[in-house]
């Protein structure tokens, strides 16, 4: 367990928002991708995060093989939770169309 903090520490030093779209992007292409097209996909899209494209690379290099297989089974099952979660926001947005223009007017009350 200590070695998978060590992980989430050193990945989120990286990215302020582990769960941001481009953070997301960069460790679903180390997870899916090989080196080459991590690289190419992280130099791309290190435009958008504050820290240097040297440094996420850097940070990716030394995971082992293990550390990348813990790491994709918790963004599996991280997944998998937020399915029904998804499910049911369509769900109350679909309920509540009805109802739009109604709220939207009670959010115009000052």
């Amino acid at each position: 367990m200590g070695k998978a903090t060590e992980v989430k520490n050193a990945i989120s030093t990286v990215f302020p928002d582990i769960n941001g779209k481009t953070a997301t992007k960069i460790i679903d292409a180390y997870l899916d991708k090989d080196w080459k097209e991590f690289v190419e996909i992280t130099r791309r899209l290190s435009t958008w995060v504050k820290t240097e494209f040297s440094e996420i690379i850097n940070t990716f290099a030394f995971l082992s093989e293990p550390m990348k297989t813990l790491i994709r089974r918790a963004r599996d099952y991280l997944m998998q939770i937020k399915r029904p979660r998804d499910n049911l926001e369509e769900q109350v947005r679909f309920a509540l169309k009805p109802y739009s223009e109604m709220i939207q007017r009670f959010c115009m009350i000052p």
